[in-house]
């Protein structure tokens, strides 16, 4: 059960400092090296095989880089997904293996152009979808801490009315072994994942 609004904020608020705070050690080629393990580990699960549209985010600082997992699923032939931030909600724009014309959002986050073809995610289809979702902390419960703001808690939460549990559509988090934390504080809007991928494990 979730708890009370203030409890949760100042939970979820000392927990984000304390992931941040063990990024700091993380420099450029160890994350790089982090990114390809668990790239090898997340190609390794039945949801990549499975997946047809790879839905993934491009990184901020800190983050899995995810250019590996980007490129192998363009050579596999798979349908990939960028995400936009449009008003409080994410839009999809379809990745043709062009890497320019993304642009920096407000937060210097790079994001597609939006003269990219937009996708419906929510649209019926009958393809397979993985969504690979970024985040701050995650716990064995596969429980997720993002930044605040939401995008994905309600981009997954809209995806499920869409397309309902025994669909095959499955979100899984990428973090480093570091963002493994006990336990996530949750609020009744945060969305529980299928699974988590680290540069060490497969959780599910």
């Amino acid at each position: 059960m979730a708890e009370s609004s203030p409890d949760i904020v100042s939970r979820k608020k000392i927990v984000r400092a304390e992931v941040r705070a063990r990024l700091t050690s993380l420099d450029g080629p160890l994350i790089e090296r982090k990114s390809q393990s668990l790239a090898e580990l997340l190609f390794s699960t039945s949801w990549w095989s499975l997946g047809e549209w790879i839905f993934i985010y491009i990184p901020m600082g800190g983050e899995v880089d995810t250019r590996y997992i980007v490129s192998r699923a363009y050579r596999e032939k798979k349908q990939v997904a960028i995400p936009r931030m449009q008003g409080e909600d994410l839009a999809f724009y379809v990745y043709d293996g062009r890497t320019e014309n993304l642009l920096p959002n407000q937060f210097g986050i790079l994001e597609p152009d939006p003269t990219w073809k937009l996708i419906d995610p929510f649209a019926p289809t009958g393809r397979r979808l993985l969504i690979l979702t970024p985040g701050l902390a995650f716990d064995r419960q596969r429980r997720r801490l993002g930044r605040g703001k939401g995008f994905y808690d309600r981009f997954l939460h809209g995806l499920r009315g869409a397309h309902p549990p025994g669909s095959s559509s499955w979100a899984v988090g990428l973090c480093f072994a570091e963002q493994l934390v006990e336990s996530v504080p949750v609020s009744d809007y945060d969305e529980v994942l299928e699974g988590i991928v680290t540069d060490r494990e497969v959780i599910r």
